[in-house]
């Protein structure tokens, strides 16, 4: 699967994720790539490859009743699959600080430092979806948000959009970057 693995040590009762090494979030590479070279950032078979990379992983958690809650570019590492250069990435979804299998609290930035970098550029609020920012905003005291498979949905169809364009979905004048400022401006 293209999800991290846990593991529960019974004599220190503490849970361990582990993944192997990778090299760095979607979020840096796309911007790696398409600043260097001002171009798409992947051929279509690529992006398409890890396009279902992505769905699988999020398929095996909602079969599970499993939410992510947080899903951006900056939560999917990736690293090369092979020794060639033929673009082909391996991905894993990390960031399960805020999923539930139920409902989530309202979503944080717990990310590597690369991660923190890539979210000063896109609000985190983008790639939430639109029924999940007006729920918070309806409830802003009790940071819960009811979370289904259709918001996870609507976060990867938003990461779909920029591994084909190489460009973060809406930005500024988008609703999710209008309620992102006017929440600034009020904090």
């Amino acid at each position: 699967m293209h999800i991290m693995h846990s593991f529960f040590d019974e004599e220190r009762k503490e849970c361990f994720l582990v993944s192997e090494l990778m090299n760095k979030d979607l979020s840096s590479y796309i911007k790696e790539i398409c600043s260097a070279k001002r171009r798409l950032p992947f051929p279509l078979l690529v992006a398409v490859d890890i396009m279902l990379q992505i769905a699988r992983g999020m398929e095996y958690l909602h079969s599970r009743k499993i939410y992510h809650g947080d899903l951006n570019p900056s939560n999917v590492l990736v690293k090369s699959r092979t020794t060639t250069s033929d673009g082909y990435l391996h991905v894993k979804i990390t960031g399960f600080g805020t999923s539930g299998s139920k409902d989530i609290r309202a979503p944080t930035n717990n990310t590597t430092a690369a991660a923190a970098a890539a979210a000063a550029s896109a609000s985190p609020c983008i790639w939430y979806a639109p029924e999940v920012l007006t729920e918070q905003e309806q409830s802003p005291d009790n940071g819960a948000a009811k979370y289904r498979e259709k918001a996870d949905v609507y976060s990867f169809a938003m990461i779909c959009f920029e591994l084909l364009t190489g460009k973060v979905p809406f930005e500024d004048e988008h609703l999710q970057g209008i309620r992102q400022a006017e929440t600034s401006e009020q904090g």
